[in-house]
């Protein structure tokens, strides 16, 4: 394979002229006629403008596109150019608090704008929201019909222009916005902040969280709010963003009328956000005491220019192969060389116009130096080599044939719209007309050279500006000091050592599946031809239902054809324990096919298009597929051989025994972790030592592991297809299908899941390392499958979650985020009651007596006018779900699994009319929850937490 000698680095200017001089000039002719035909400006669908207050505005007619022409949606989002960053400070958090605020009284909706969206029809969190970043500020609204669209804007207009930003809502929503910034709390958190400011360091602005700290939230002032949102709520710092079915004339005068009346404001001069980069090498040090992973990590930033010119968007391409070919170059010496598995590169932009370029690399604690060596070696390596020509061909020709896609795909965007304007509002960037846009980048990739990736490459991992830092599990008691010297040290000694140039690419060549097949047909054992159900037995004793869709209707799937297996080897059985299970069935998916590499698999899997997973869970194993039917041969030759795995896969056993011993060597245990474990022992009669089953696991052999995966892959095998004239697709079944084997067994090896045991429980866990308080309850009622009281249960659920949310959050203002679920539990045939949030530690105890009463007291509400409202909204979506093959599918194994046949298919037409008074009573008088376990895991105060 030709590797290229590396040009001497020249300066841009002299590189850009020499670029362009050995162009060929019909590829430049070409590039140059399609900016003059609007490949740089704004797509002519895409209605764009500014009023005279300064308020711009982005509108796309969604009649326009052919996913979107049948919808009713009108989505409009408001970008508020201010966020984080604008904060003075003193003011950490209003941008945050200004959000939040918005949605409380103003001018013209006192009582408030939250409540003028409701009686629209809103709700919070599904059709009406807003989120905080560092640079913007967005506000969401959805409608599903035109007519609401004037109010929807004036709301909107009245809610970001005009709040009242008292002093009595902010203490309303001040309890509010504290859970929100407890809610994040996290060891993960606390490392992302840290990392933040370490790769950030030299910004003016400092880089702080969005939501502000606990002291800021609790103390700050009703004016230093109303400073921020005087500054920066202005028409001249906001763009509108709307889409939906509407005429652009309409539009544009409806945002004229309602918005250009707010007047222009000259807004205050920004801090810049871009970090000086000074020939420099900063070192930082990420801890946090919960977190399991030793890593260290060396980073190159330097400035980016935005894109502007013909120039840049052939230099952005010439970025986007280099980066490419980087992250491919550094995953084939991760996959190549064993002691760089943890190694990983990355360019992302971590500031306006500012990348960084960051390689990072995992190790055990004692072996930072290590790997901090054979990080510096890689990058030196490619300095020394930079990339094959082969690599930049491939890179190449796939940019081309993407950009080619591109081309195609965006003659129906569908939502992406949304997105796509969103963006363009954020970063003050046109929307590009698809086709020419793309049609310039397969002009300016043909452009593109070795000699210019290879230089942008030398221009990346020259930059003088560096970072390095090392971030520490809470378990690594070594000291393993990183410092400038060392990595300088490291730095000098590897480039006076010529390096072999790095793993090359090795072609993957397509192989050969051998799949057996036999002669003998299934046997049919029932049909049920009303239902297009038929049942057989293959010659090794499989069963297999077929479902035929023509009798349902399916319409939008006619060459489809989904394929299910199920066998008893759930993770709960009588035959091995549940964690070897667990893991034992993921080493085999691991392994895939016997004697393939994974690359060898992935591209047989590629080129037929076999795109199946398996997926484990109480008390069965599947392997789910959905295919055109011209693919059906090959997934069914690739199932067959996954089924006739001799031997776990050498690397898979060495890789799982790595990560079972690093996970059994560590001490560090999560709070949630811990609180999980405690609730666990209230709630059953017993519970597993975990790791006393992973230290026997590690001293099992590959052939103890390899026998029972032989075990598994025999066991029998019920299959489901579903598809038009499925009984056509019988005799290729029962060839592969048929020609797997199988050992008969006598009975099932499914065990019951165990339920929770029937008592009533309450416990508090002393521990949580931030001032936080977790609350959690699980119930359960005893109560086996009937269609008639289950089929109620998740309209049960969504009534529930909402009255224990407006209690504890808008009324109680005591929590950020809830879950609350009610859900029939098929594996331990019973009803699962879940709630869990967190709190204020002194709040724990008055919420959980506020939960106590929602319990106490919710089903008062379900009278006979709910119960209709949720009939109706039920038979909607029923209707739809049975033309749903997948939905089909799912009853008719529901159904075999209960009946032994298709019994239940028969009946989903009545589904409808199980919603009934007597049923609803019938099912809440027996919703009772005998097992119940309430658990609060409340903080550590000894520990004196350091919080973010």
């Amino acid at each position: 394979m030709k590797q290229l000698t590396l040009l001497g680095i020249f300066c841009l200017s002299f590189f850009t002229s020499t670029v362009w001089a050995s162009t060929e000039p019909s590829t430049l002719k070409t590039a140059q006629t399609l900016v003059e035909q609007g490949a740089l400006n704004w797509d002519t669908k895409v209605q764009h403008g500014q009023l005279n207050n300064g308020m711009n505005y982005i509108f796309f007619d969604t009649r326009q596109d052919a996913e979107l022409k049948e919808s009713n949606n009108i989505h409009i989002q408001l970008v508020v150019h201010a966020g984080s960053s604008d904060e003075l400070p003193k003011q950490h958090g209003v941008a945050h608090m200004i959000e939040h605020l918005a949605f409380r009284s103003t001018q013209h909706y006192p009582d408030s704008a939250r409540a003028g969206l409701q009686r629209l029809g809103g709700s919070q969190g599904q059709s009406f929201n807003a989120m905080t970043k560092k640079d913007m500020t967005r506000f969401m609204l959805t409608l599903d019909n035109q007519r609401q669209l004037e109010s929807a804007l004036s709301i909107l207009k009245d809610m970001t222009f005009y709040p009242l930003l008292t002093s009595n809502d902010f203490e309303l929503e001040r309890p509010i916005i504290l859970e929100e910034w407890r809610s994040k709390l996290s060891a993960h958190q606390s490392l992302n902040q840290q990392k933040a400011r370490l790769i950030n360091v030299g910004t003016p602005t400092p880089i702080r969280s969005v939501i502000g700290t606990e002291q800021s939230i609790k103390t700050m002032p009703i004016e230093r709010i109303r400073a921020f949102h005087q500054a920066w709520y202005t028409p001249n710092n906001m763009t509108l963003v709307l889409m939906g079915p509407l005429d652009s004339s309409t539009v544009t005068k409806t945002i004229e009328r309602l918005f250009s009346d707010v007047p222009y404001k000259t807004l205050p001069t920004r801090q810049s956000k871009k970090p000086a980069l000074p020939d420099t090498l900063t070192i930082g040090t990420l801890t946090a005491p919960q977190s399991r992973l030793n890593r260290v990590a060396y980073l190159f930033r330097l400035a980016s220019p935005i894109e502007s010119t013909l120039e840049d968007r052939r230099q952005g391409l010439t970025s986007y192969l280099t980066r490419k070919l980087l992250t491919d170059q550094i995953r084939r010496q991760s996959n190549s060389i064993e002691q760089l598995s943890g190694l990983r590169s990355n360019k992302s932009e971590i500031a306006p116009q500012v990348d960084a370029i960051a390689f990072a690399n995992r190790f055990e604690p004692g072996q930072m130096q290590d790997a901090l060596t054979d990080l510096l070696r890689e990058i030196e390596r490619l300095k020394q080599h930079g990339f094959y020509q082969d690599d930049f061909s491939r890179a190449q020709a796939s940019a081309l044939q993407t950009a080619q896609r591109n081309i195609v795909a965006a003659q129906s965007r569908g939502i992406f719209w949304l997105s796509k304007m969103v963006n363009a509002a954020t970063y003050n960037t046109p929307i590009y007309d698809a086709t020419l846009y793309n049609q310039l980048n397969i002009a300016l990739l043909k452009t593109i050279t070795l000699d210019d990736v290879n230089q942008m490459l030398q221009q990346w991992l020259n930059a003088p500006n560096r970072i390095a830092y090392l971030q520490k599990a809470g378990n690594n008691q070594i000291i393993e000091p990183l410092t400038t010297d060392l990595i300088q040290r490291l730095c000098a000694q590897l480039s006076r050592t010529q390096l072999a140039a790095p793993a090359p690419f090795e072609a993957v060549k397509l192989k050969t599946l051998l799949a057996q097949t036999q002669p003998r047909p299934a046997v049919l054992q029932q049909r049920q031809a009303h239902l297009g159900v038929s049942q057989w037995q293959l010659v090794n004793g499989d069963n297999l239902w077929l479902l035929d869709t023509n009798s349902w209707n399916v319409t939008q799937e006619d060459n489809k054809v989904r394929f299910r297996s199920v066998s008893d080897v759930g993770y709960s059985n009588t035959k091995w324990e549940q964690n070897y299970t667990q893991i034992l069935t993921q080493m085999i998916d691991a392994s895939g096919l016997e004697g393939w590499t994974d690359q060898e698999e992935q591209k047989w899997r590629q080129e037929f298009h076999v795109n199946g997973q398996w997926h484990q869970e109480a008390y069965q194993r599947q392997y789910n597929a959905s295919v055109d039917a011209e693919h059906l041969q090959a997934v069914l030759a690739y199932y067959q051989q996954t089924q006739a795995l001799k031997a776990i896969d050498p690397e898979v056993y060495k890789g799982y025994l790595k990560t079972l011993n690093r996970r059994l060597n560590s001490s560090v245990i999560t709070d949630k972790t811990r609180f999980r474990r405690a609730f666990a022992q209230h709630q059953f009669e017993h519970v597993d030592d975990v790791n006393q089953t992973l230290r026997t696991l590690v001293r099992y052999p590959i052939e103890h592991f390899s026998n029972a995966a032989r075990q598994i892959n025999q066991r029998p095998v019920t299959y489901f297809i579903a598809a038009k004239d499925a009984e056509r697709y019988l005799p290729i079944l029962s060839q592969y299908l048929g020609a797997i084997e199988r050992h008969p067994v006598n009975e099932s090896i499914t065990k019951k899941v165990p339920a929770p045991t029937l008592t009533h429980q309450q416990f508090t866990l002393i521990g949580n390392q931030v001032p936080r308080a977790h609350y959690r309850l699980e119930g359960f009622t005893p109560l086996s499958w009937q269609p008639q009281l289950v089929t109620i249960i998740p309209n049960l659920a969504d009534e529930f979650y909402a009255q224990l949310k407006h209690i504890l959050r808008s009324e109680e203002q005591g929590i950020y985020s809830l879950k609350a679920d009610i859900r029939y539990d098929m594996a331990k045939q019973g009803v699962n009651l879940s709630i869990a949030y967190s709190s204020a530690p002194n709040r724990a105890e008055e919420l959980a007596t506020s939960t106590q009463q929602v319990l106490n007291t919710w089903t008062t509400s379900l009278d006979r006018s709910w119960l209709a409202e949720q009939k109706t909204g039920f038979s909607r979506i029923e209707s739809k779900r049975r033309h749903n093959s997948e939905s089909l599918l799912r009853r008719l194994q529901l159904s075999v699994d209960r009946y032994g046949s298709a019994e239940y298919l028969d009946r989903v037409k009545q589904l409808p009319e199980t919603f009934s008074q007597d049923n609803l009573e019938a099912l809440l008088k027996q919703l009772t929850w005998p097992s119940l376990i309430i658990g609060t895991m409340q903080p550590d105060h000894d520990r004196s937490p350091t919080v973010p």
